[in-house]
């Protein structure tokens, strides 16, 4: 057997931290663009909106793993492992337009300097 406790630690927490939220980001914005394909109503996305789509939804699938899924990840420690982080990084690829319309209303808010009412 190659490799030591501390690799199979760090390749877990990579997995659950990276990797997994990622695939579930790209699965939510694949889904989405399944989606409009099959409906009628809406017209059908072009091929370039929906690869930036897909990979969106992949990077805030990543953006989900870094705030979400805990770094200290120990061997038998089931607890850490659950479905929540993966299930908003798919929410987050799937309405990624939404994502951004919360993450622009923090951006303003941050950035806007704070008005003083008078009476």
């Amino acid at each position: 057997p190659t490799g030591t406790l501390y690799e199979l630690q760090e390749n877990i927490s990579m997995l659950n931290g990276w990797i997994l939220p990622f695939m579930y980001g790209l699965l939510g914005a694949v889904v989405f663009v399944m989606r409009n394909l099959l409906d009628l109503r809406t017209p059908i996305m072009g091929f370039l909106p929906s690869i930036v789509r897909v990979a969106l939804g992949g990077l805030a699938g990543i953006l989900i793993g870094w705030f979400w899924v805990p770094s200290a990840f120990k061997i038998g420690d089931v607890t850490n492992i659950t479905s929540i982080p993966f299930g908003l990084a798919f929410l987050a690829g799937f309405s990624i337009d939404i994502l951004f319309t919360i993450l622009d209303r923090i951006s303003r808010t941050i950035s806007e300097p704070a008005t003083l009412k008078t009476a």
